[in-house]
């Protein structure tokens, strides 16, 4: 009985049609790894799950095409004024980063280079994928260390660096890529004990005696087997000889369950703080404001906090009685840009007739940044500013 378990068990494992399946489970040696083909809509359900890599990117991708904003910001008034001409705002939003350069008989070409949008993505997906990304901004000056208004290039580092202190160090609010991967592959693993709980797949006729005494029988079909394990593994077909015959049992390996699946997604969506519809591009306003709120703009903080205490000097951003102005980097978040175009010619409406809405504030509503000297209140009196010189000149209209 032992020999016939350790025979039928061999069987097993080369007509195992899910082994040479796509998919793998993580492992220490890659040989070792469970493969499943998954016989309902569970295609998405692979190691690196294209659920998991669909949400991340899409987060990513939002995040990347958001415009950084290099203010300075009146410590009166609190006024805001975009320096859309500093290298800052130049760098964080237009200019090629991670540049890697060549001087070839005296001449410095760049070989390869990212977008801002490549950029900002890339970074955000090795946050989101392993909770931190790391930046070093690279200034133009002899040492390549911090000067006012020098800044030159972003390089996004490969690991942490020992010291922290100059680069920019952008940590994930939440542990989104290892628990999705957690919950992933304990889901795998349920999973395959689920297929696998039918042991017997099928039996392959021999020619040979099962209950032979003696090992030559065992032997012998060892070393058939293994043969076949290799043609099988080298070559994608199985082998038997024509004094072989295979019967396969009529076992139903769809073991998983659609509302397991369902449960699974939804644990998922969960963990990033997002819904299918989101990623789907089938969410209402109301959805997609309460995705920003709660992925988007905690994100942002971090963003915002590194990138304030690395690219400006204290001098620069901290506030004091005895400086005019102080400088801040912000990235433009538009309140209104889920808001239907019916929506927003309401509130530009009632703000205008209030009096209580500056002309950035309204830009805003329909999705434009702000712009210089935008920061005065406007009404429906002749659509002139409010504090102007002179209320009755054509030119104040707004």
């Amino acid at each position: 009985m032992m020999k016939e378990n350790k025979i039928l068990n061999g069987i097993k494992r080369l007509l195992n049609p899910a082994r040479y399946q796509r998919g793998t489970l993580d492992a220490a040696n890659p040989g070792d790894a469970k493969k499943v083909q998954w016989s309902t809509n569970a295609s998405s359900w692979m190691p690196e799950s294209s659920l998991v890599q669909s949400i991340q990117d899409y987060i990513a991708n939002d995040i990347a095409t958001q415009t950084f904003l290099h203010e300075t910001i009146d410590t009166k008034t609190m006024v805001r004024h975009n320096r859309v001409n500093s290298k800052i705002y130049y760098i964080l939003n237009m200019s090629l980063k991670n540049r890697v350069e060549e001087t070839v008989n005296g001449i410095t070409r760049i070989t390869s280079s990212m977008t801002s949008t490549e950029f900002w993505t890339e970074a955000m997906k090795k946050m989101l994928r392993t909770g931190w990304v790391y930046i070093q901004p690279i200034y133009a000056t002899p040492d390549g260390s911090y000067a006012t208004n020098k800044l030159n290039d972003l390089k996004i580092l490969d690991s942490r660096p020992d010291d922290l202190t100059d680069i920019i160090a952008i940590k994930s609010p939440y542990s989104l890529g290892l628990q999705a991967k957690q919950l992933m592959n304990r889901a795998f693993e349920a999973f395959w004990a689920d297929i696998n709980s039918d042991d017997v797949k099928g039996y392959l006729k021999v020619n040979g005696q099962i209950d032979q005494k003696g090992k030559r029988f065992d032997e012998s079909m060892s070393e058939t087997m293994d043969a076949f394990y290799r043609y099988v593994k080298d070559y994608r077909i199985g082998v038997i000889d024509n004094k072989s015959d295979y019967h396969e049992l009529k076992n139903d390996y769809r073991k998983i369950r659609p509302e397991d699946l369902e449960l699974l997604e939804t644990e998922v969506y969960a963990i990033f703080g997002v819904s299918k519809d989101v990623i789907a591009g089938t969410a209402d306003a109301q959805q997609m404001a309460e995705y920003k709120e709660k992925v988007i703009k905690p994100i942002n903080k971090q963003i915002k906090t590194e990138l304030n205490r690395v690219l400006l000097s204290p001098y620069l951003r901290d506030l004091s009685e005895e400086k005019e102005t102080i400088e801040h980097i912000s990235i433009y978040e538009n309140a209104y840009q889920y808001v239907t175009p019916a929506e927003k010619a309401q509130l530009i409406q009632q703000a205008t007739n209030a009096g209580i809405a500056t002309r950035n504030e309204l830009r805003e509503i329909i999705g434009l940044p702000p712009e210089e000297n935008g920061d005065e209140l406007v009404t429906n009196l002749n659509n002139v500013r409010i504090g102007s010189d002179n209320n009755s000149d054509s030119s104040n209209n707004y």
